[in-house]
Formats: structure tokens, C-alpha cells, sequence
């Protein structure tokens, strides 16, 4: 049986999710489209403090018309109206005309809703755009997530009418005598989900004519799954996972159980942009050291005893050049010097301490990312030895190597591998008489 359509049943929706319209500002987006004034109406009618956004893309012969038919209503009703034209260049992007469309529109939403602190942006999707929805991305290969459609609730924005189907907001519509406009670029055949609306869902109500609900149901049961499988997520996530300023560390002990918890692998790296198929192709690999996987924003590499995720723009450069002796900030640390007579201090093998031959140092020093090719002589050899080399023997781990720093003096000598080792040159000998202390802190 059908949902029907009216005052209490859309009221229904924010008595469910728990939100006191009365205490909050939302912000209706309207095209002019029929499901758009429909909630339009509705929100006209519950009374609630709502404010109107309209975008115009200049695409169609009737979109100047249809901003002013809003435009019109808002005023009639003392509605704060906004509107934005914008010119879609899909050539430059390679995208679709109606992905960056939403892209643009979704944008200005945000930003009009931190403008004005609008609490919730509510919009006129409904039980056959989720259908749509759900059937592409099924078509497109997809995790139970895809299936799952568009979501009642999410980010601040609010979807009342997604349980109500498209006839029924069609004859509340025409029983209200509300005016629309129809958008022909709907009659179009030249997007993917106009093709599902037009050919294949008639057919799908042919075969079933309740299949929207019948799919709307399964969707409420495949929730349920979501939570189930989130919970476990959680859990995962607390056994195995930390989170360390932009690294994400998972432990790799939870390959011992992959069979078991490979679902929640793929949920986790998925939060992060990784394909179902990418993890599935890295898998036979995810015990390997260094060994990467890359989305669009994130990439994944293997460490010795962990996997770690990091933002593909994170870069960690430091280059500090000091002409004395002062405490220095190097970012995840600070490091303090002092200079004391050979005999006021105690050499120590602690290695958050250099303990240096003050006046073999040639200044100015500098504190800099360590480089490929960069060498030294570690305490004990005379031989120089890459510090990449050295960093790779004594197995350190891949975060503390891309933020390994060298201290250099001004003749280019690496005087210290910061919090490993020194230099053998600059050691503390029989003829040394000042004495370098540098220490982290």
C-alpha cells in the first residue's frame, strides 16, 4: 500500500529523526521541478522557518522563467529567496554535465548555509530517484553500500519525501492546483538515468507493480545489515587502528583473521577511496613491505609491522638554519642545545642526545629532511655509509623515516642523523674541549 501524502505524513519524517522544526532554520532547495514545489508547499503549510535556494544554469530555454515563478512565490509568502546562475564547462573536467552540475550546486548550498547558519538543507528527493539511484549503481558494480541509495538523513541535509512515490506527489500536486515547470531535459535520453526512468523502470512496475515498495522495503532491511556491519566496524577499527596526525596506522595482526574480517578490511580502506577491485588485486600482497596503493586522495603502503593510509598531498619539509646554539622546532619536536666544558656533562648513549665536538661544528647548522643520497660516518666507522642504508638496518619504521632529519653544518657534513645516530667525525674524543649537547624534548 502507498504512502500517502499530506501535512501529518510529511511531519512524520522529523518526528522520527528527532528534529524540533520549530527550533530550526532550514533551507529548501527549489528548481521549479514538481517534487521541488511540492516541498515547497508542504514546508509552507507545516509552518516551518524556512529560507528558498534556486540555482540557474542557463541550459534550458525555461530556466530564466522558472526563477522567476519562484522568485514570485517566495515574495508572496515573505520567503527569503536566493538565487546563483552558473555556466557548467564539462570540456575542461571531462565530467558530465550533470556531475559538476551537482557538484556546483551542492557547494553553494554549503556555503550559503554557513553564510546565513542555516541548520539544515532539505531537498525534494523521493522513492523513484532512489530506485534510480540504487539501479546505477548497481549497473556500475557496487558494495552493499551502493545498494543502500540515497541516504533520508546525512551532512546536515534532510530528504522528508523520500518515502512517497513520484505519482503520488503528482496528484498532491494537482489536487493542491500547485504550478510547475516541467525540465525537458528529462524527456532526454542522453543520461543514464533518464534511460532508467523512461525504459526500464515501466517495465520493472510491469512485472511487480508494488517494486518500488518491494525495493524500499529490502532498502530498510539492508540497513539493518549497515548497522550490523558498522558495529563491527568499530570495533575493528578499535582493536587494530590508531590514528596519528594525518597517518592512518592499521595493525597488520588482522591478517591472521582476513577471512573472517576481509569485509570490514574493504569497509575501512573504502572511507578512504580505495575500490572494492584495487583491494581485491592488493590482497595477495598485503603482507609485503612497501608495497602501494594509491586513490584519487589517499595511498596505502606497507610497513613491517603495519599498513598505513596517508593523504596523497601530505609532505613533511622542513629545512630550519640556525647561525647558534637555540631551541629549535622541528614540528613533531623541539630540540634544545647547550654548550658545556668537557667534564661538566656525562656522554650518554640515549639517542634523543648528541653529544658533539662543539669545535669541529662549522656554523651555520641546518636541520633538513634527510635526501636519498645523502651519507655519513656513524659513530664507530670511518667509512661513510647512505643514510638511507642506515635508516633500513636498524628498521625504521615507514613514518619516522619520511620525518628522519640530518643535521648538516655549513660545509654540508651531516653531523647528526637527528634521534639515531652521530657522526663518528664529530664525537667527543681525547682533544675535544667543548662539548655540544643537543637533546630532544
Amino acid at each position: 500500500m502507498k504512502l500517502q501524502l499530506d501535512k501529518e505524513s510529511f511531519l512524520k519524517f522529523f518526528n522520527i529523526n528527532d528534529i524540533d522544526i520549530k527550533e530550526k532554520s532550514l533551507l529548501c532547495a527549489v528548481s521549479g521541478g514538481v517534487d521541488s514545489m511540492v516541498l515547497y508547499d508542504l514546508m509552507i503549510k507545516c509552518n516551518l522557518n524556512l529560507s528558498v535556494a534556486s540555482c540557474n544554469y542557463k541550459s534550458r530555454k525555461e530556466s530564466d522563467n522558472e526563477i522567476e515563478m519562484i522568485k514570485s512565490i517566495c515574495a508572496e509568502n515573505k520567503i527569503n529567496f536566493h538565487s546563483e546562475i552558473f555556466r557548467i564547462d564539462k570540456q575542461s573536467t571531462g565530467k558530465s554535465f550533470q556531475m559538476l552540475a551537482r557538484e556546483k550546486r551542492y557547494e553553494w548550498f554549503k556555503s550559503l548555509m554557513n553564510e546565513f547558519s542555516y541548520d539544515y538543507l532539505v531537498t525534494a528527493h523521493h522513492a523513484d530517484d532512489n530506485i534510480e539511484t540504487i539501479l546505477l549503481n548497481f549497473s556500475r558494480t557496487t558494495g552493499f553500500k551502493g545498494l543502500l541509495g540515497i541516504p533520508e538523513s546525512k551532512n546536515q541535509i534532510l530528504r522528508p519525501m523520500l518515502s512517497f512515490e513520484k505519482d503520488i506527489i503528482i496528484n498532491y500536486a494537482k489536487k493542491n492546483k500547485i504550478k510547475w515547470s516541467e525540465d525537458s531535459s528529462n524527456k532526454s535520453n542522453l543520461y543514464n538515468r533518464n534511460k532508467i526512468r523512461k525504459n526500464i523502470l515501466p517495465i520493472l512496475k510491469e512485472i511487480n507493480p508494488s517494486f518500488i515498495h518491494s525495493i524500499s522495503t529490502s532498502v530498510n532491511r539492508l540497513r539493518l545489515t549497515e548497522n550490523f556491519i558498522n558495529d563491527k566496524l568499530d570495533k575493528f577499527k578499535e582493536k587494530y587502528v590508531t590514528i596519528e596526525d594525518n597517518f592512518v596506522i592499521i595493525d597488520k595482526s588482522f591478517i591472521v583473521h582476513l577471512r573472517e574480517d576481509l569485509i570490514l578490511f574493504y569497509e575501512l580502506l573504502g572511507e578512504y577511496g580505495f575500490s572494492f577491485s584495487q583491494i581485491e588485486k592488493h590482497i595477495p600482497s598485503i603482507k609485503k613491505i612497501n608495497k602501494k596503493l594509491i586513490s584519487k586522495t589517499h595511498q596505502l603502503i606497507g610497513d613491517r609491522k603495519n599498513l598505513i593510509i596517508t593523504p596523497l598531498d601530505y609532505e613533511f619539509n622542513t629545512k630550519i638554519t640556525s647561525k647558534s646554539i637555540r631551541e629549535v622546532n622541528c614540528g613533531h619536536f623541539k630540540i634544545r642545545g647547550n654548550i658545556f666544558n668537557k667534564g661538566e656533562i656525562s656522554i650518554n648513549k640515549n639517542k634523543k642526545n648528541a653529544q658533539l665536538d662543539y669545535d669541529k661544528i662549522q656554523f651555520p647548522i641546518t636541520y633538513r629532511n634527510y635526501s636519498e643520497g645523502d651519507s655519513f660516518s656513524p659513530l664507530g666507522m670511518r667509512n661513510q655509509k647512505k643514510v638511507s642504508s642506515y635508516i633500513s638496518d636498524i628498521k625504521l619504521n615507514y613514518i619516522d623515516k619520511i620525518h628522519q632529519l640530518v643535521l648538516e653544518d655549513n660545509k654540508n657534513n651531516i653531523v647528526w642523523l637527528v634521534g639515531q645516530q652521530i657522526s663518528d667525525k664529530y664525537k667527543v674524543d681525547n682533544y675535544t674541549k667543548k662539548i655540544l649537547n643537543l637533546e630532544i624534548i
